[in-house]
């Protein structure tokens, strides 16, 4: 079973993303990409793959702060699903007027796309680039909510210091991946929440 993340965009959903254009329907045609997409072509899954733009609306509407995010699953079956992620418990009502959606699955998620994208917002903020040797820094961090993970790019000697302090703070560091980076970048691209990566002068990853 592959699971293709509706948010994780190629430049061109990123290009739409900036010019204020919907990315949905970039992220459905990403999803033909993947090894073997040819026994998905069944005459039900185009539909399915179509109503994902449909049912993100109403799944934000239904779900309000329980809403953890979208991602299609390509099933060994040959069948596509949407998943929709919830945090927390909903009334069976709300549950229903999601999980009778054709092709729609509903999912449980440790926190909410709101949570995620604050907590995410709340570390770049907290560890912004100062001068140089002022305390540790983050150049970029990515949310997953499918994956209930917060991954932080940085240099190899700011992860522990990083780590105690939000540990210290009250986050949840289970959760937290650290990658190395020697320096930022100048790009942004969208991210798993909606958010966007922050801007930074040119440098390299690793």
């Amino acid at each position: 079973m592959q699971k293709t993340p509706l948010t994780i965009l190629s430049l061109a959903a990123f290009l739409a993303a900036c010019s204020g254009g919907s990315d949905v329907s970039v992220e459905a045609q990403q999803a033909t990409t993947i090894p073997g997409y040819e026994r998905y072509q069944t005459p039900e899954n185009p539909a399915v793959l179509d109503s994902t733009g449909k049912v993100k609306e109403m799944a934000t509407q239904v779900l309000g702060p329980n809403y953890g995010g979208l991602w299609v699953v390509h099933r060994d079956d040959a069948t596509v699903r949407v998943e929709v992620g919830v945090a927390g418990n909903i009334e069976v009502a709300r549950r229903s007027a999601l999980s009778d959606q054709p092709g729609v699955d509903l999912v449980p998620v440790k926190y909410s796309h709101a949570t995620l994208d604050t907590m995410m917002m709340n570390i770049m903020e907290r560890f912004r680039p100062k001068e140089e040797g002022i305390g540790p820094t983050v150049y970029s961090a990515m949310a997953s909510t499918k994956d209930a993970q917060i991954s932080i790019w940085t240099k190899k000697e700011n992860i522990e210091p990083v780590k105690a302090i939000l540990a210290r703070e009250g986050y949840d560091t289970s959760i937290l991946k650290f990658e190395l980076q020697d320096g930022p970048f100048t790009f942004a691209i969208a991210l798993d929440t909606g958010a966007v990566w922050q801007k930074g002068e040119a440098g390299s990853s690793r």
